[in-house]
């Protein structure tokens, strides 16, 4: 990216990383520069449009509330919505079990960090039909998968993916620190 790169998400590539990892140290860099939940939020929405060219994946601005547009989570692919957050609380659950109320099936979606805090909200306000994955998870098993497990292919579909994160970011945020540098090693592959 021909950018001034202090001003966006810098993280370092290297072909040997899982897909898993690089999407850690993503959204590593994005915590430390205090936009994790913004970040987290678009690159699962990049990730659904990279998968899915055909179907309509909102792009709203990471501050528009799902109430301001009637959606019923941060993302809906089919009958499916999908909840991505850093922090998962009490009210989030409590949105997911009326999304099962209205026959959809429903991802919530958090860093692999908050995985077990999730997971325990989600067994506590008895609503084990959520599927409960991280971010790294969800995106890097399908990545490679689009890759057919070749790192090569992966990194350019990662690329690809990075792309895409920066094109809906870049139509839809005010904050261009959002974006996420690319990195050379990534782009020469």
């Amino acid at each position: 990216m021909n950018r001034d790169t202090n001003k966006y998400i810098e993280w370092q590539y290297n072909l040997s990383n899982s897909t898993f990892h690089s999407i850690q140290l993503i959204l590593n860099a994005a915590k430390i520069a205090g936009k994790e939940e913004r970040v987290a939020k678009q690159i699962v929405g990049a990730f659904l449009q990279f998968r899915f060219p055909n179907k309509f994946i909102e792009n709203e601005s990471y501050s528009t509330a799902d109430v301001q547009l009637g959606r019923s989570g941060d993302f809906s692919v089919g009958d499916t919505t999908f909840h991505v957050t850093v922090t998962p609380m009490q009210p989030l659950i409590e949105k997911c079990k009326r999304n099962l109320e209205q026959g959809r099936s429903v991802y919530l979606i958090v860093p692999e960090s908050a995985l077990e805090i999730a997971q325990q909200l989600v067994d506590l306000f008895e609503a084990p039909e959520v599927f409960v994955t991280s971010i790294e998870q969800f995106i890097s098993q399908h990545i490679d998968e689009i890759g057919v497990f070749k790192k090569t292919d992966t990194a350019h579909s990662l690329r690809d993916l990075l792309l895409m994160y920066n094109s809906r970011v870049d139509a839809n945020e005010n904050d261009k620190s959002m974006l996420i540098d690319i990195p050379a090693t990534l782009l020469s592959i």
